[in-house]
């Protein structure tokens, strides 16, 4: 297909229209944060075409919604590396603590107990081994446009 890279990414944009996020709505609305391992940009898991919309979106994201990449070569504090991916779920109250919900094999594990939540707290040392918010979207971005140039070529 002729055409600068941009020229070809506008026309895909228009033949593929990517998911909103609806995870936030107003100012006062929730905020979520996401650290994205690179193996998982690096690694197709679904078409193409999806994945690159999927990364727009998030390389795009509002202020509600921040977007990290741990990095390969990242060296995690301590050296603790997640055996799986988890979420942490915090609240307005505080007194609604913290849950987890720690992802297996065959289903999600629900995780309220206080002391196992705090051990599932090493959420802070990945986000410091994680690049900013603006790397970030530069990396999802560069994801977008290599998987573009695989479509097209």
């Amino acid at each position: 297909m002729p055409g600068s890279l941009a020229q070809r990414r506008r026309r895909w944009h228009r033949r593929s229209p990517a998911v909103p996020l609806h995870v936030v709505g107003t100012s006062d609305g929730p905020h979520y944060e996401v650290i994205i391992d690179e193996a998982v940009i690096r690694r197709p898991t679904a078409p193409l075409e999806v994945l690159a919309a999927q990364y727009r979106v998030l390389a795009e994201a509002g202020d509600h919604i921040i977007v990290r990449v741990l990095p390969a070569d990242a060296t995690i504090e301590a050296f603790t590396v997640p055996k799986s991916s988890f979420s942490l779920y915090t609240y307005h109250d505080p007194q609604d603590g913290t849950i987890a919900s720690v992802d297996t094999l065959i289903d999600d594990t629900v995780v309220t107990n206080v002391s196992d939540v705090r051990r599932l707290e090493l959420y802070d040392r990945i986000r410091e081994a994680a690049v900013s918010p603006q790397a970030s979207a530069d990396l999802l971005s560069e994801a977008a446009d290599n998987m573009m140039e695989r479509i097209m070529s």
